[in-house]
């Protein structure tokens, strides 16, 4: 869908156009949506509208202000028919995204006397790219703006009506994504409560030939201090081997007594140990939502972990390495999601590799494992574990930090390319 919008328009401004307007009546004015084709598509297909506005205490009106809007349209845009530009002697400029809902435009007019009770306002177009499946609608709602209204020689009504149309499919939400250090995927699946079977698709811009499912992911204990922290899984090639589950079973998600950060034993609860994460722990339950928690506890989502060959680094003086994430639940892929990893070296999350970085690899060799500031989705073991356990390229293990870590990120603050690095260590590269 293409439009030309004027943009931004902020509700200040939009009070001080109404201000002379302020006076009500009992009853609504009615905005009816009529379709202009089919209102259950897949996401992607266009809906379209007509609407008219109709007074019902005033006998007709002269003046409107009107607000149209959308929680989740991907985009919306709006022409005027030619009975409003015409009954009009001024009419309102579209104004788009004013801030009453994710996509709206303020639209409407005034005109010296009557132009009826009655009148065909113009078409609204929906742009559906990414919706989820299931019910939606765009509204002028009084109650929620404030300001849709019309008016006859100063006495004003609000203004409320609905377009519902479907997205065919089950209900799926996009997936927030983050990298988790140089060769991890973090994937918080969305609703986190949702119980419909999904699945993950990986692609990326900068390796054209990866195009892989999330296989079925198993517990992992990412930081390897005993505690398992989400769940972590490989690519897969074929569909049959991709994991189809829900958002708890993906993420893990689990009841946590939400205890402050700590960083000795006497500031965590009886019974409790300050974690290497240096958060208190105590023994999590499975769950979806906080009722399925004991009395005081609230569900946190989990999160995913993927890795393998096709998950490759950012490197130094490159261009970042991205990639995208979509989820699947049945009624087609969400909007991708772009994630961009981390520089292979950098440690300390600070965008480039340094003596620092060679240091903190050390100190993650001697078993010092922290979680690095400003980068809550990743420790710092993940950081500076470069080559996977045992020196195996591109796998889910726990990151372990060995020497070939240290060489790695020795390596990266040298300027030496991962493809040459991964062709010294036998790694593959995610395309040929």
């Amino acid at each position: 869908m293409q439009s030309n919008k004027m943009r931004v328009v902020r509700a200040s401004t939009i009070a001080v156009i109404l201000g002379g307007l302020m006076s009500s009546s009992l009853w609504a004015g009615a905005v009816t949506f009529t379709p202009v084709g089919p209102t259950a598509v897949d996401a992607g297909t266009d809906i379209v509208m007509t609407l008219s506005v109709t007074s019902v205490s005033l006998a007709s009106f002269d003046a409107a202000d009107i607000i149209i809007g959308s929680t989740d349209a991907a985009d919306i845009a709006f022409v005027y028919d030619t009975a409003w530009t015409s009954a009009f002697s001024n009419v309102t400029t579209p104004a788009f995204d004013v801030g009453f809902y994710s996509q709206d435009v303020f639209v409407g007019g005034n005109n010296a006397a009557s132009v009826g009770s009655t009148l065909v306002l113009g078409t609204i177009t929906i742009d559906t790219t990414g919706m989820s499946g299931g019910s939606h609608q765009v509204v002028v709602d009084n109650a929620t703006d404030g300001f849709s209204r019309l008016a006859l020689a100063g006495m004003t009504e609000p203004l409320t009506g609905a377009g519902i149309f479907q997205i065919n499919g089950v209900a799926c939400s996009s997936p927030i994504v983050s990298a988790a250090g140089s060769r991890f995927i973090s994937i918080t699946p969305q609703p986190a409560d949702s119980t419909d079977p999904t699945r993950f698709f990986i692609t990326s811009s900068t390796w054209p030939c990866v195009a892989k499912f999330v296989g079925v992911p198993a517990p992992l204990d990412l930081d390897a201090n005993g505690t398992i922290d989400g769940m972590g899984a490989s690519l897969v090639d074929l569909i049959d081997d991709a994991g189809l589950l829900g958002a708890q079973a993906w993420s893990g998600s689990a009841c946590d007594n939400l205890m402050p950060f700590c960083t000795t034993n006497a500031q965590c609860a009886v019974g409790q140990l300050c974690v290497p994460i240096m958060r208190c722990s105590e023994s999590l339950e499975p769950c979806t939502t906080t009722p399925n928690c004991p009395v005081g506890q609230t569900c946190i989502p989990g999160k995913l972990y993927i890795a393998g060959a096709a998950i490759a680094p950012s490197e130094r003086n490159l261009p970042p390495t991205e990639y995208f994430v979509q989820a699947d639940c049945g009624g087609g892929q969400t909007p991708p999601q772009s994630v961009i990893m981390k520089i292979i070296g950098d440690a300390d999350g600070s965008g480039i590799v340094s003596a620092t970085d060679i240091t903190l690899t050390v100190l993650g060799f001697q078993l010092f494992y922290h979680r690095p500031l400003g980068d809550p989705n990743g420790s710092l073991s993940v950081s500076v574990d470069q080559r996977g356990t045992n020196n195996i390229c591109g796998t889910i293990s726990p990151p372990i930090v060995n020497v070939a870590d240290i060489t790695a990120v020795v390596k990266s603050f040298q300027l030496s390319t991962y493809a040459a690095e991964a062709a010294n260590n036998g790694c593959t590269l995610p395309c040929p």
